[in-house]
């Protein structure tokens, strides 16, 4: 993997100067032999790839015994008796605490207290 994007690292830096040198003196015919070029590299590792590429499964690649039984994830060791204890076990997921609803307003505390009094403006004229 290092050396694939090395190369291709390599490529992008050559790439700007060997582009200048071939449309230097023929713009029209020197951006054909630029993208001919490209073409050409670009079917070459194709046709690399068709030859030496499987699609085998390879030794390095198969997993081990060890790793075929998935283990659930506890941690360990954090008891008081400096044996190792399941943290986890007999822990059950805890409900957020839900604060009660409001009290539902009533017509004196909207309107005024119970002595008649009333917070809203009145809407009587006086006339004289």
């Amino acid at each position: 993997m290092r050396m694939s994007n090395g190369i291709g690292i390599l490529a992008d830096l050559t790439c700007p100067f060997i582009a200048e040198k071939f449309t230097a003196q023929s713009p029209k015919h020197g951006w054909t032999s630029v993208f001919v070029l490209a073409s050409m590299i670009h079917f070459t590792g194709v046709t690399f790839y068709a030859l030496f590429a499987s699609g085998e499964l390879q030794d390095w690649a198969e997993p081990k015994q060890e790793e075929d039984q998935v283990k659930p994830y506890a941690p360990k060791g954090f008891g008081t008796s400096g044996q190792d204890t399941d943290v986890l076990q007999g822990m059950q997921p805890s409900q957020p605490q839900v604060p009660p609803p409001p009290a539902a307003p009533t017509a004196a505390a909207s309107w005024g207290d119970a002595r008649g009094t009333s917070s809203v403006p009145s809407l009587t004229t006086t006339t004289v």
